[in-house]
């Protein structure tokens, strides 16, 4: 599987800038709309239903839409495993 480059912290903006709109996140591909507690109240009804309820953060993003990271691949200088030396 291949995941999109998120080393600039492309969630964490997308997520920071959704909160401050009080913006919801909709992702075509799967019909899914995400919103955080602020947003959600504001939402037609029958949108209310269908919309996943998130914390508004660069990880609760991510996972949302990509699901969370495999074990053992972290981000660089937060856990993440030590590039292979191929030795």
């Amino acid at each position: 599987m291949q995941r999109p480059h998120s080393g600039s912290g492309v969630f964490a903006i997308v997520a920071e800038l959704a909160s401050r709109l009080e913006a919801v996140i909709f992702e075509p591909s799967e019909g899914v709309f995400l919103c955080g507690t602020e947003a959600h109240a504001h939402l037609p009804g029958d949108m209310r239903e269908e919309a996943a309820l998130i914390e508004m953060t660069g990880d609760a993003v991510e996972a949302a839409l990509i699901g969370p990271r495999p074990l053992g691949q972290g981000r660089p200088g937060k856990g993440a495993d030590p590039p292979d030396s191929g030795a």
